[in-house]
């Protein structure tokens, strides 16, 4: 099953995982970020999915908002499932580094490596 959502998000379960492609390069916009909150929760919350791959290969630049939404959401699946962020580019996994989350994450190289984090 593959969905697109306001053209923000490309959503495919592979299996039990659900992946998530960012499809905009600038995460920036108020709006557009609780748009994205919510549908993450309701992945998680109302449709069950507990295992869920982002996708930042497109983001070029994202917000502390948009990082304080996938803080939350890694928070909220660390006791029911698990998150895995993966092709984090260069500018953006430095900011991760600055803002000494880059532990705090579970970041795999790319989307193949990150599905089978799940094997």
């Amino acid at each position: 099953m593959k969905m697109r959502l306001k053209q923000l998000l490309d959503i495919e379960n592979v299996g039990d995982v659900t992946v998530v492609r960012f499809t905009q390069s600038d995460v920036t916009d108020e709006r557009n970020i609780q748009i994205i909150s919510n549908e993450l929760f309701s992945l998680v919350g109302e449709l069950g999915r507990k295992k869920i791959v982002l996708n930042l290969g497109n983001v070029r630049s994202i917000s502390a908002s948009a990082w304080a939404i996938l803080v939350a959401l890694e928070v909220k699946l660390r006791n029911e499932g698990r998150l895995v962020i993966c092709n984090i580019r260069p500018q953006i996994y430095e900011v991760l580094e600055v803002m000494e989350m880059k532990m705090f994450f579970n970041v795999s190289r790319n989307e193949k490596t990150a599905l089978k984090e799940f094997a």
